[in-house]
């Protein structure tokens, strides 16, 4: 038995343990409706038989020798379900033990308990998914907000899928044509000119690297989003930084340069997981454990989603121009930045370089302005987001390089076209670059592949 025999019937339940109303369970193979039978007695026999297109059923089952259960049973008795062969749910009470009864039962008939993803698994192997949009089925599951839920769900709509398979077809057809003119080559017939190649070649190496694009920005498949806070030594980040996380986590001083290493906080802001960080201060020292702090801080802010830099109001002019000096150089590193002031409750003063766009202070050992706050991070975070839209982090970190090496392939390929070399060594990196699209795809795959991939999934999806 392995997890690619088509021909084996399985079953899992679909529902999360525990109490509930209702509890499912999913079964899938080639011959579920007549197996069934061996449990279930529909209510009119003769519409199961006779069905030939999804619809739902009600009867009793045989939870034991001398116990029939009423459940409602939905059949989908042709190749057109989830799975890509006959399929059912089967509805019943929300009881943990029932639902393992009948699991037993089931397996008691012949029908095995699923491995995890294998109902995904035979969605992809029947053709009815590829594998990006397999892998957007956990995203699915693994999703913990609004943005990554309409991310996985644009991906399991084919959002990706569908541009790239297009990209695929007019290169096929393209290596079609350059490879056909190869076989009348000493007749002189072309049946694509050089510049119609370099063109389409353009096309699909625009829309690979527009993927690329997306993937470099969601590398991570780690839901929570990255927060750094930075700024000068003593500009008030560790207070922030506690009031975050709802504890004294970090070390408060009126000594400047206190926060010597980094500090990581899990919290909740407006609903979303967020990791800060407490970074520090942004000065150059020629001290050796100093400057390997400033190295990882700068690591640290590259691989943000979001970049806090704080500015304590009351600094003087010098010490203004030197903050907003090392501002500019955080923004040359940062993806975003929120330009927030501290201790507001200092001083107000006038800067030629403007002032921060949100501000917060400390009144009677209280934060005020943190709402405001907390509203611009999720904003910013949200647009975060939204640049990545289309592709989940567990796609990315997987067809990246695959990505990579196809763009590459592409522009090797209108080189060749725009130097007139040999349709033959045109046709070579057109077949590197479909065997990459056909990797991301899954059209091309190992046992390996699939199982590290479907290994993640829970049972019973």
């Amino acid at each position: 038995m392995t997890l690619f025999d088509l021909d084996e019937s399985i079953a899992a339940p679909a529902s999360a343990p525990g109490a509930a109303l209702r509890g499912t369970l999913r079964v899938s193979g080639p011959n579920i409706p007549q197996e069934l039978l061996s449990l279930f007695r529909p209510a009119d026999a003769g519409r199961w038989q006779n069905a030939r297109q999804p619809l739902i059923h009600s009867g009793k089952i045989a939870v034991s020798e001398d116990l029939d259960l009423d459940v409602t049973i939905g059949l989908w008795p042709t190749s057109r379900s989830y799975t890509g062969q006959p399929m059912a749910e089967i509805y019943t009470l929300g009881s943990q033990p029932l639902i393992e009864q009948i699991l037993s039962r089931l397996n008691a008939s012949g029908i095995r308990t699923a491995k995890k993803g294998e109902f995904t698994l035979r969605a992809f192997l029947n053709g009815r998914i590829d594998l990006v949009q397999a892998e957007a089925v956990l995203g699915v599951i693994d999703s913990q907000s609004e943005t990554e839920l309409q991310v996985a769900l644009n991906q399991l709509g084919g959002g990706m899928s569908n541009e790239m398979f297009e990209v695929r077809q007019d290169l096929v057809e393209l290596l079609a044509d350059l490879e056909a003119g190869l076989d009348f080559v000493e007749e002189d017939i072309e049946f694509v000119t050089h510049e119609d190649v370099s063109r389409r070649v353009k096309q699909a190496q625009e829309s690979i690297e527009r993927l690329l694009e997306r993937s470099n920005m969601r590398l991570r498949s780690e839901s929570r989003a990255r927060v750094v806070l930075a700024g000068l030594p003593n500009a008030g980040k560790s207070t922030l930084l506690n009031q975050l996380a709802g504890e004294e986590t970090a070390l408060v001083s009126e000594i400047s340069g206190t926060t010597r290493d980094y500090l990581t906080v899990e919290c909740q802001i407006q609903g979303r997981p967020v990791l800060m960080i407490d970074t520090a201060g942004w000065e150059v020292i020629p001290d050796p454990i100093m400057q390997s702090a400033q190295r990882f801080r700068e690591e640290q802010i590259q691989q943000a989603d979001l970049v806090i830099w704080c500015s304590a109001f009351g600094l003087s002019a010098s010490e203004r121009q030197l903050d907003y000096q090392q501002l500019e150089n955080c923004r040359t590193l940062a993806k975003q930045v929120l330009w927030l002031g501290t201790k507001a409750d200092l001083a107000e003063e006038n800067n030629s370089n403007g002032q921060p766009s949100t501000v917060i202070s400390l009144v009677d050992s209280e934060l005020q302005g943190l709402d405001t706050l907390y509203q611009r991070i999720g904003e910013l975070l949200d647009q975060r987001e939204e640049i990545a839209e289309g592709m989940i982090g567990t796609t990315s970190a997987r067809c990246r390089e695959t990505l990579q090496d196809t763009a590459l392939a592409l522009r090797q390929a209108d080189l060749a076209a725009e130097s007139r070399m040999g349709d033959e060594l045109i046709a070579l990196e057109l077949r590197s670059a479909l065997d990459g699209l056909g990797q991301v795809l899954g059209l091309l795959h190992s046992d390996d592949l699939l199982g590290r991939i479907f290994s993640k999934f829970c049972i019973g999806k």
